[in-house]
């Protein structure tokens, strides 16, 4: 069964990583970046590959659009991008839908992720294959009832145990992440890039 395994989860990383790749880049291109600004450092806690915890600070960023004022905490350890309360840090938003947002320098760090998912996957796919091609088992061996049954409880497990996989499958990559501060009445004539420039 460890060839049967292998290609199985090398399949799942893969596609999960190209589907994860797929929606980034339509975020992308749909966003237009704002300046921002670190108003607060938030503790936060998280866990280590190994599964021991850890503790860092991540940067409360406020920005403006149009007449509205938004913060967000950024899913980044401000020790790593240099940031502290008062630092400039430009912001992705979608002009649609101005509560998604995420920081422009963490841009490279979730591409690199999801670059080491899809060759992960990948990889783990190749071996796989070797595996089987070492085996000699034959196209109806593979497709065997009971490696039917085998890879599609694989499959179930692991979208029991990423169930952020359903919503990814069938939603945006990303939610509404920001909260509004402050509202005003009128702009007064200026353009968004005029209160932008302005504010920061």
């Amino acid at each position: 069964m460890g060839p049967v395994l292998f290609l199985v989860v090398g399949a799942f990383f893969l596609f999960l990583g190209r589907t994860f790749w797929i929606k980034h880049q339509e975020f992308l291109k749909t966003c237009i970046e704002v300046p921002g600004i670190v108003k607060d450092l938030v503790v936060k806690r998280s866990r280590n590959s190994n599964g021991s915890a850890y503790t860092y600070e991540a940067p409360v960023v406020e920005y403006y659009q149009g007449r509205t004022t938004y913060q967000f905490v950024a899913e980044v350890n401000a020790q790593k991008h240099n940031l502290k309360v008062g630092d400039s840090a430009d912001v992705y938003i979608t002009p649609e839908k101005p509560r998604v947002a995420k920081l422009v320098c963490s841009n490279n760090e979730r591409l690199l992720m999801l670059k080491i998912m899809i060759g992960l996957g990948s990889v783990i796919m190749v071996v796989g294959a070797y595996l089987l091609s070492e085996k000699g088992l034959s196209l109806e061996q593979l497709m065997s009832p009971f490696n039917l049954i085998f890879a599609g409880a694989l499959v179930m497990l692991c979208f029991k145990i990423i169930p952020i996989i359903n919503q990814v499958l069938n939603g945006p990559i990303y939610h509404e992440n920001a909260e509004v501060v402050s509202t005003r009445e009128k702009d007064y004539g200026f353009t968004d890039e005029e209160i932008n420039k302005d504010k920061v």
